[in-house]
């Protein structure tokens, strides 16, 4: 049976009306975002004293990483940006200052960010992967902790972090649902194939 009239959910601060300037799927991507940087946040264990180096900044997980970051009393905070529309937003949308954002298309970010921090960072958070994922492995200071969204670090990063007993978190199960075949809605019984005429 179906009770498309009745509200199913138990805790109302669960469910939020979509805003009318986003689509359905713009709408659907926030709380992912905001769940991944929230993971992402506590398995990397960010408190008030931490300095945290955060690699994509002006994503949506980064926004969000930014946000609940400042809102853990976090004020030695780093990140990336690679031109000036990204900076202006990281400033204006997350009440960064110039000085904490690094150009990283700069052959000489890393040594900035460093310089910035004076020296490595008690945590740093990859929200982009491949030679960023190696910059945050440099950054990290001893017993330093590193957590990704993207991928595990290769042999080499590892080898860095080993060097400066620092850990790594994954985030999120990329591997596993890269695995998975997606669910065909159209394919269950009684499905009109959209996932929100299924609510």
């Amino acid at each position: 049976m179906r009770y498309r009239s009745r509200d199913c959910s138990r805790a109302t601060r669960s469910v939020a009306r979509k805003p009318a300037s986003l689509t359905y799927e713009q709408a659907a991507a926030v709380p992912v975002a905001g769940i991944t940087a929230s993971i992402a946040l506590n398995k990397a264990r960010v408190d008030k004293t931490a300095s945290v180096f955060i690699a994509g900044g002006a994503g949506g997980a980064g926004t969000f990483t930014i946000l609940l970051a400042r809102q853990l009393g976090v004020r030695n905070l780093v990140t990336t940006a690679g031109n000036a529309k990204s900076r202006d937003y990281l400033i204006a949308h997350c009440g960064l200052r110039d000085d904490q954002i690094i150009d990283y298309t700069n052959g000489s970010f890393i040594e900035q960010a460093m310089q910035h921090n004076g020296g490595g960072f008690d945590i740093a958070l990859d929200l982009v992967g491949g030679t960023m994922l190696s910059a945050c492995c440099v950054v990290l200071a001893l017993d330093g902790n590193l957590a990704s969204i993207t991928a595990a670090p290769g042999q080499d990063d590892f080898e860095a972090l080993f060097q400066k007993n620092a850990s790594f978190q994954p985030v999120g199960g990329q591997r596993l649902l890269a695995d998975e075949r997606p669910c065909d809605l159209a394919k269950i019984p009684g499905s009109t194939g959209s996932p929100i005429a299924a609510f």
